[in-house]
């Protein structure tokens, strides 16, 4: 999504720790390396077209705070906190209540946008528009070279036939009673908008230098409704609430690599990379019409559900690192590379949060006659200017103290580590890097007094990876390693934000600790060619304290319940996988070529829960761990003609999404089964077609808890035809 796959150098996967990887790389390591300067002088123009089966064409509810540079993923203003809030109440941090002047109480209260009544839309076609270019420049024995990239994409998507139920403990047994039965539909427009420019520089063959500058703005505009039926009375409500989110990344890096041949050909490649990511989220709108102040079955406004919200986050990151790299030893029978490096970190955040809402302040009947008026009224109507008086709704500040954070974490890092061949049989590469990192997070909690937590400890990593080649085609690789699992800034805060999924609130732990994990993999691969390989795999992770989301009920609810972070007392993870990719030829002229790829795994999880867990149990499966995965791609290839087609299959197994510390169950999410198809055409060697289409079965994305539907809905079939010019 940053920039145009042709802009890659190389793709390095890499499943084993390494001293020169950072400490945290338990699961591997993923290095994207870009060109600085192309093959040959191009320039590309793509464009695209598609939809959504379940929403493109149709009209749907929408957001009625629309500004003149939505289109371009942007708020021109039109959704941000009121200038006359905003400066008087500090960001939430000053109730207004605090102004004894009435009318600049009722002043504040108005200067809202009258924003609380969806609207109809039309959810057009998606469409996306892309244009990269580059150029190379030699000078004598030096190259330079330019890519750039400009993307833009402008999208809809939906969660459709929703369903959402929620539970309470019915009894010591396990068993679950219905406590909320709700349907929702969700629709959400997306405005991408991408940027990237690679500037490089060779000079000879020893020195090269590349400056690399990405720019990357996701924009969604959500609109969702909920109804059905809450609590034990069975109140009947209907819900609608806007959410609008930009978020924006920049980076920009510079870095180096030279070869020193007369300093005993001497290896540095160093790097310095800036880069800031902000997450705004404006006026987020919870509007909630109910029986409970009804006295004739009509759904009518409730004001005491109502909430304004406005989250802000800005996160600002140094990453600097300087790699050595020396012949150590070379011999008869062993070659050897010595390798070090240093490396630091320096990240901070700041993250506020401002809630409002309306409290009625006049005759309680007074209040009943005007949401109970024929026709009924709005949200829009009940809210207007002449109700926001000192003695009818009155402007409220439901902002926490520990609605705000600031975070900051400092690592430095240094490893030695070598490389060794031996005996043209064996390959390892042992070593260790040290790590020593400091994370303060500071916030308050709900009486306001401060709140300070965070961790300093220095970690020693050690590693070993041996390859074994038992001949030219094959080889067997063993590994261990130990790494850390460092909780992040919003899992220790002690501040909430929203899960994207549910909806819920999710809140921070300032006592969950870091984990440590000790990694064992032992690999089998088998070359049978340049296009056919075998590889059979084995691991295990021993797990010190991992960290997991749980869910704290309130009321015997999930509804109510908050998501927060724990630690479990140990854990395991063992399993195997299998990775294979065969090629079968069609014809003698090898222009027709069918492929399968396939690979897959089992994974079994247990972790051990602490003395003081309230779960029934001493061992369940760890949160966010899978049971399984498959990935099988086939696909045909027709060069004479330009034409290829593949099949994707994608299913992963069942998972804890959020691990119960209560008598509730875990909700768990359900595998999918996912059939994406490509189809692609080149006419000429300027003019290329794709066509793609995803989510081909259109399965249930589903999550359970007790074997109950939970949360579940549709996404809809994609479908997206583009095509690309090269000049």
């Amino acid at each position: 999504d940053l920039f145009p796959a042709g802009v890659l150098d190389q793709v390095e996967v890499r499943k084993s720790f390494t001293p020169d990887m950072p400490g945290d790389s338990s699961a591997g390591n993923v290095q994207l390396q870009t060109r600085s300067s192309p093959e040959e002088d191009f320039l590309e123009l793509s464009l695209g077209l598609g939809g959504n089966t379940r929403i493109t064409g149709d009209s749907v509810m929408s957001d009625p705070s629309n500004s003149d540079t939505d289109v371009f993923g942007y708020d021109d203003g039109t959704r941000k906190l009121p200038g006359l809030v905003n400066g008087l109440t500090a960001f939430g941090r000053v109730d207004p209540q605090e102004y004894e002047n009435a009318q600049l109480t009722e002043l504040m209260g108005q200067s809202f946008e009258k924003n609380l009544e969806s609207e109809k839309a039309t959810a057009n076609p998606d469409v996306s528009i892309g244009i990269s270019g580059g150029q190379e420049i030699s000078r004598g024995n030096n190259l330079y070279g330019f890519y750039g990239a400009l993307s833009y994409d402008n999208s809809w998507s939906v969660k459709d036939e929703g369903e959402e139920n929620t539970f309470a403990s019915a009894g010591s047994g396990g068993e679950l009673s219905p406590r909320n039965q709700f349907e929702f539909f969700e629709s959400e427009h997306n405005v991408d908008l991408g940027g990237m420019l690679a500037l490089g520089a060779e000079f000879g063959l020893d020195h090269k230098l590349d400056a690399t500058t990405l720019v990357s703005r996701k924009t969604q505009t959500q609109t969702r409704q909920t109804s059905g039926i809450s609590g034990e009375n069975g109140e009947q409500l209907r819900d609608i609430e806007f959410k609008y989110e930009e978020r924006q990344f920049v980076s920009q890096q510079l870095a180096g690599e030279h070869f020193f041949q007369d300093y005993n050909e001497l290896e540095v490649d160093w790097q310095y990379t800036y880069s800031l990511a902000e997450r705004y989220a404006p006026d987020r709108r919870t509007i909630r019409y109910d029986d409970l102040k009804s006295n004739d079955g009509r759904l009518v406004f409730n004001d005491s559900a109502f909430s304004r919200r406005y989250d802000d986050l800005t996160d600002e990151n140094h990453d600097a690192s300087v790699d050595f790299t020396i012949p150590a030893y070379s011999g008869r029978n062993v070659m050897a590379d010595l390798q070090s490096g240093l490396s630091m970190t320096r990240r901070s955040r700041e993250s506020e949060t401002a809630r409002y809402s309306y409290d009625w302040r006049g005759d309680r009947q007074d209040e009943l006659d005007l949401i109970r008026q024929e026709p009924t009224p709005g949200a829009n109507d009940v809210l207007s200017d002449p109700n926001i008086e000192d003695d009818k709704f009155v402007l409220q500040n439901l902002t926490a103290p520990s609605d705000r954070y600031e975070g900051d974490l400092d690592i430095n890092a240094a490893y030695l580590m070598t490389d060794m061949d031996l005996y043209d049989r064996f390959r390892l590469v042992t070593g260790a890097r040290v790590e020593s990192a400091e994370q303060t997070v500071d916030t308050f909690d709900t009486d306001g007094d401060p709140v300070e937590t965070g961790f300093d400890e220095t970690e020693v990593l050690p590693s070993a990876n041996l390859t074994r080649f038992m001949n030219p085609e094959m080889q067997m690789r063993f590994g261990y390693s130990q790494t850390i699992a460092r909780p992040d800034f919003k899992e220790m805060a002690n501040a909430s934000f929203f899960d994207p999924v549910f909806g819920f609130t999710v809140r921070g732990n300032p006592e969950v600790e870091s984990s440590e994990v000790d990694n064992f993999d032992v690999r089998w691969e088998w070359y049978l060619s340049q296009t056919d390989t075998l590889t059979v795999g084995a691991f295990y992770k021993d797990l010190s304290q991992p960290i997991e989301r749980i869910i704290i009920p309130s009321g015997g609810s999930a509804l109510q319940g908050t998501r927060s972070f724990a630690n479990a007392q140990e854990g395991e993870i063992s399993g195997i996988e299998v990775d294979f990719r065969k090629e079968f030829q069609l014809d003698e002229s090898l222009s027709q070529t069918l492929f399968l790829q396939a690979n897959g795994s089992l994974i079994d999880s247990e972790v051990t829960l602490p003395e003081r867990s309230t779960e029934n149990r001493d061992t369940r499966a760890l949160q966010g761990q899978a049971e399984s995965t498959l990935n099988i791609a086939v696909g045909y290839d027709h060069l004479d003609s330009g034409q290829e087609v593949t099949l994707l299959f994608n299913r992963n197994g069942e998972s804890i999404e959020d691990a119960s510390r209560g008598d509730l169950p875990s909700v768990i999410e359900e595998p999918v089964n996912q059939v994406d198809v490509t189809y692609k055409k080149t006419f000429t060697p300027s003019l290329t077609l794709e066509a793609k289409v995803e989510n081909l079965l259109d399965e249930e994305k589903e999550f359970t808890q007790g074997g109950n539907t939970f949360f579940k809905y549709k996404p809809g079939v994609s479908v997206n035809i583009g095509a690309d010019w090269r000049f």
